[in-house]
């Protein structure tokens, strides 16, 4: 694979604690002396700092992203572990409530592991206040912040401790939650009402991060092409057409390394592609082309084809990182070999190497320790890929990205399932690393939901749609589980009809579920209605569950 600088501050004898999984330093990361916040040196302990989009250019709308927020965050993650600026460094994913709560609840029981049968709920809020009271050093990461009421009574704070937030929203956002009614005492909360109480007299910080500025643009062209010295005429000029966005930077870069390309020439490519892109929302024409010529590249790479399917299955999975274990499952390698696989080596090296080709393209970044995040994509680099999927397409890769996270899916007992990811990944037999494992299969379920045009209901729901109900009841996630099984009886009664198998077990489920604080009644659910063991199907004598362990991905 390629190599990246792997998120390695995981590493033993360090003294740090960590919670959750850090992305990797990108390949073609670029230390920002001049436009970049020195977050490590500038932030105060009891400081809250919260990165967003710079100032909107054409190529740089604040809906697009890529001016690299998150990787100024793996920069700062990286600088407190190895100066022991702290003793404890959490990584949460927030790309939506139940991620929050799930990093959070990992956190809880990494700084105190003596009560390991409480809710995910209660656990959060248990390392919240703690975060408030300890006297110990840390530090938190919050990434990729989706909306302000995901933190709702969650608000982190602390006089011992630094917040750092990535986020898409505007700075607008905050002052307007900052405004709302005076601060209230104790921890604070967040939510549409009670925004102001948890930001209202905090110590934050809202720093703008825009793209490389003319000198740091030209000195990372610069320093990524070295195959001829030629090769940079025009440097400077590729610099200000990409507005010295840090991600068409490095796609173009890619790109020319690859195809041993000058700039010049490069640039006379970029031009004619920019006039011939269509709009995709959010997304500049200039991204849209860099990313349009770096898939060629890639897709031109040996094994040459086979780069945009795997480039289009990703795709349609979490971008914040999809499991290794995903990608190389049977439905995976045979979606993209275009054949029935059986995911033996021989295709699972195929798969990897397909892979390894969008990363040496930029189009990927691939963390070569971790097995729960390996395969991760810019979220603009999703949406495009999504928006020049044909639709006829849709259906294929839609199937194959449900059956191939329900052949990774561990067992419903809990027992951990053989993760190999990209070949160096281990079991997730740990608990916390089957929780974060659990997070990403459910994060991955929760994106493809969003596109999947109405498949996954077609001609019933998919037993994906059931095994992450019940991957969400394994993990104590109550107020989510509530949410996701409510919902699951309103769609299947609306498509199906209320008498249909799949809105009668919907409604079982949701029936089961204790109350509101009403976990201790909680009971794990049966192993036999697992549908990562027993599929839900079809058929006239009724609707039943039919075993599946040979679908089971076997590594």
């Amino acid at each position: 694979m390629v190599t990246q600088q792997a998120g390695t501050v995981a590493s033993s004898g360090s003294g740090v604690l960590l919670s959750g999984t850090v992305p990797p330093l990108a390949d073609a990361y670029f230390p920002r002396e001049q436009s970049g916040p020195d977050l490590a040196s500038s932030m105060r302990p009891g400081e809250t700092v919260v990165l967003i989009h710079g100032e909107e250019t054409e190529q740089a709308p604040a809906a697009q992203g890529g001016t690299g927020k998150t990787q100024l965050a793996v920069e700062f993650t990286h600088a407190m572990w190895n100066t022991r600026a702290v003793e404890i460094l959490i990584w949460v994913n927030a790309a939506s409530r139940e991620s929050v709560i799930t990093g959070f609840a990992q956190a809880a029981n990494t700084v105190d592991a003596s009560q390991p049968d409480e809710g995910a709920e209660t656990a959060a809020a248990r390392f919240v206040s703690w975060l408030a009271h300890t006297r110990r050093p840390w530090a938190l990461v919050i990434d990729d912040l989706a909306e302000l009421s995901d933190l709702e009574d969650l608000w982190p704070s602390g006089a011992s401790g630094r917040v750092l937030i990535t986020t898409r929203l505007p700075a607008h956002a905050f002052e307007a939650a900052a405004a709302e009614g005076p601060a209230s005492e104790g921890l604070a909360s967040e939510g549409p009402a009670s925004e102001g109480s948890a930001i209202e007299g905090m110590d934050l910080r809202v720093v703008p991060v825009p793209g490389l500025n003319r000198r740091e643009a030209l000195d990372y062209v610069t320093s990524r092409l070295s195959d001829y010295p030629d090769q940079r005429i025009e440097a400077l000029d590729l610099g200000e057409d990409l507005d010295g966005l840090p991600l068409a930077l490095a796609q173009a870069t890619a790109a020319m390394s690859a195809r041993r390309q000058g700039c010049r020439e490069y640039r006379a490519l970029l031009a004619e592609r920019i006039g011939h892109m269509p709009a995709v929302p959010g997304a500049s024409a200039a991204v849209l082309a860099t990313w349009s010529i770096a898939a060629e590249c890639a897709h031109d790479l040996p094994p040459a084809g086979l780069a945009w399917p795997t480039l289009v299955l990703a795709a349609m999975l979490d971008h914040h990182g999809v499991p290794g274990a995903v990608l190389t499952s049977p439905a995976a390698c045979g979606y993209i070999a275009g054949r029935p696989s059986t995911a033996n080596a021989a295709d699972q090296t195929m798969v990897r190497a397909a892979i390894n080709n969008l990363a040496q393209a930029g189009l990927v970044t691939i963390d070569p320790v971790s097995p729960v995040r390996t395969v991760q994509m810019h979220a603009s680099v999703q949406a495009a890929v999504r928006a020049y999927l044909p639709a006829a397409d849709l259906e294929q890769v839609v199937l194959a990205a449900a059956d191939a996270l329900l052949q990774t899916w561990p067992d419903g007992d809990g027992a951990g399932h053989r993760v190999a990811g990209d070949g160096q990944g281990q079991a997730a037999q740990a608990p916390f690393q089957q929780a974060q494992f659990e997070q990403a299969l459910r994060d991955c379920t929760a994106t493809l939901r969003t596109s999947d045009g109405g498949l996954l209901w077609k001609p019933e729901a998919h037993p994906l749609l059931f095994r992450a109900g019940l991957s969400l009841e394994q993990s104590r996630l109550s107020e989510a589980a509530i949410t996701y099984w409510k919902s699951m009886v309103a769609t299947s009664t609306r498509l199906l009809g209320p008498a249909h198998a799949n809105a009668v077990v919907a409604r079982d489920r949701l029936h089961r579920l204790p109350e509101a604080g009403g976990w201790s009644r909680w009971r794990r659910p049966p192993l036999a209605q697992s549908p990562s063991r027993e599929r839900y199907r079809a058929d006239d004598a009724g609707r039943q569950y039919q075993h599946q362990g040979d679908q089971h991905h076997a590594e």
